[in-house]
């Protein structure tokens, strides 16, 4: 795992996080990140933190090229 960085975003309760090349750019990954965090509360605004649900976000794609 030498050649990768993990970055975590702590927003309302949930964790987000991305793992990146180590040369990538912290800006991109963290734009990244912003994207998913966007989109998450978008779509289930703060229903999800009152519920207590687990989530898995199988739903949510975010390609790293839509970001470049």
């Amino acid at each position: 795992y030498d050649q990768y960085m993990f970055h975590l975003v702590r927003r309302d309760g949930f964790k987000y996080i991305c793992m990146s090349d180590r040369n990538a750019k912290r800006r991109i990954t963290f734009a990244f990140l912003a994207e998913i965090v966007q989109g998450f509360t978008e779509r289930f605004g703060d229903h999800m933190v009152r519920s207590g649900v687990p989530v898995t976000p199988t739903w949510f794609t975010v390609s790293h090229s839509k970001l470049c």
